[in-house]
């Protein structure tokens, strides 16, 4: 299975995204959710590559959106997008 998004990763929103999901903004994930939605806390157990999640994503300036994964990236240090299919492999000590 491939790495998902966590909550709290630093993600950017796809050049190519839909409008209403500010596309090209950097943000913070703060919310995971299930499409469709389930009452209740995502428990990463029951999730593989088939579910679809939702992401609820906080911007600097305070305001905050619901974007499905596929626009998202994981940002590695603030700057460089990684595709949130690919595993990050970092050594002791080592940050991203």
């Amino acid at each position: 299975m491939s790495k998902r998004i966590t909550w709290g990763a630093l993600v950017k929103v796809a050049d190519s995204a839909p409008e209403d999901f500010c596309p090209g903004r950097i943000g913070d994930v703060c919310g995971i959710r299930t499409e469709p939605f389930r009452a209740g806390i995502v428990d990463p157990a029951r999730i593989d590559e088939s579910t679809h999640l939702i992401y609820l994503v906080e911007f600097s300036d305070g305001t905050a959106t619901e974007i499905p994964e596929r626009y998202l990236a994981e940002l590695q240090d603030g700057t460089n997008p990684r595709p949130h299919s690919q595993e990050t492999k970092t050594e002791p000590g080592e940050t991203f």
